[in-house]
């Protein structure tokens, strides 16, 4: 369901699958069978911060994610409460050494640190504006080709990527 409908790829389909099957074998130990009208907001809540508590934020935010995936399934197919997605709770974790964002004189900063007399440092420039004036993923930049950007109608295209939907943005002057 979730790649043929929600265009997940197959491998983070795959990812999320283990950490659903995971908090299910945690709350159904075999050889107890799977019971999906016995999930309670409370086990959501338990296993999730359980994950986080870890200092596995990543793992966590994966997991929640994928909890929540599966139980909209559920509530699709009529096999849970809608309230059950609402239980799964948010994983935020922010380090306070990471400042949120450059302000515009370090980002100006920035962008005249690059040596532009040779390729690489023109490379290494171009790259930075796409990530500062376009607002692009790294995995956006790593993806882009020359034949991706719209020279004579001032757009840039994005390949399909997470939800396999291509976008087209306005090419900055």
């Amino acid at each position: 369901h979730s790649v043929r409908c929600r265009g997940i790829t197959t491998g983070t389909s795959g990812a999320q699958a283990r950490r659903v099957r995971d908090f299910l074998a945690g709350l159904f130990p075999p050889p107890r069978p799977v019971d999906l009208r016995q999930i309670r907001p409370g086990q959501l809540i338990a296993h999730v911060s359980a994950l986080a508590a870890t200092g596995h934020t990543r793992t966590a935010k994966s997991a929640a994610s994928a909890l929540r995936m599966f139980l909209r399934f559920l509530v699709l197919r009529g096999d849970c409460s809608a309230h059950l997605v609402q239980a799964v709770p948010t994983v935020v974790h922010r380090p306070a050494s990471l400042p949120r964002s450059l302000n515009p004189t370090e980002v100006r900063r920035l962008l005249r640190a690059f040596d532009c007399s040779g390729a690489i440092g023109r490379r290494d420039h171009a790259i930075a504006l796409c990530l500062v004036r376009l607002g692009l993923r790294v995995s956006e930049v790593v993806r882009l080709q020359l034949d991706d950007i719209g020279w004579r109608d001032g757009k840039v295209h994005l390949a399909a990527a997470k939800s396999r939907r291509s976008a087209e943005l306005p090419l900055p002057l």
